[in-house]
């Protein structure tokens, strides 16, 4: 009879026992799920930081891109280039030229930074940036331009900056 009680008593506590047990790991595992949940959330938000900033860092290169093409083959200044006595308004335009040029100097110098934190696509993006320069100081240096080869270059820097955005957003080798 002893037994049967002892074990009648093991049976209750048993009982009340599993639904207190199962509350506790319940808990201890939503804790858990809580700090790696927040722990994402920080990781993402870092991500989503450093992706919004060089995404506007792409884009003003772009844009420097796309404003030194626009004065270098302003009308304006190809009319009064070979005018005699016209000597001013070119060498301002050569001035306006020179500023777009140190502006994209200075959107590589800005896009290199970001490319360390992209090991897989940074590369490429630094590359196709270098050549978008070489192209523009080509027009600079040699007097000529070549517009076709110039946004053919463009487009390749972009569609390596669209890699790189991605890859900062964790989304590492997406080139869709």
């Amino acid at each position: 009879m002893c037994s049967q009680n002892s074990l009648e008593i093991w049976k209750l506590v048993a009982e009340s026992a599993t639904p207190i047990m199962i509350a506790i790991f319940g808990v201890l595992i939503n804790r858990t799920i809580q700090r790696q949940n927040a722990s994402v959330q920080r990781k993402s938000s870092w991500l989503e930081k450093w992706a919004d900033d060089f995404l506007r860092t792409a884009s003003g290169f772009n844009s420097s891109t796309a404003s030194f093409m626009w004065l270098y083959l302003s009308p304006e200044w190809e009319a009064t280039r070979d005018v005699p006595g016209a000597v001013d308004k070119p060498n301002l335009k050569m001035a306006e030229i020179y500023k777009a040029s140190e502006a994209l100097n200075r959107g590589w110098v800005n896009i290199s930074m970001f490319t360390g934190f992209a090991p897989i696509n940074g590369k490429g993006l630094k590359k196709a940036a270098s050549d978008v320069l070489a192209e523009t100081a080509s027009w600079i240096k040699n007097g000529e331009s070549n517009v076709s080869e110039l946004l053919r270059k463009q487009l390749v820097f972009n569609e390596n900056a669209r890699a790189v955005h991605a890859e900062l957003l964790g989304l590492k080798g997406i080139n869709d």
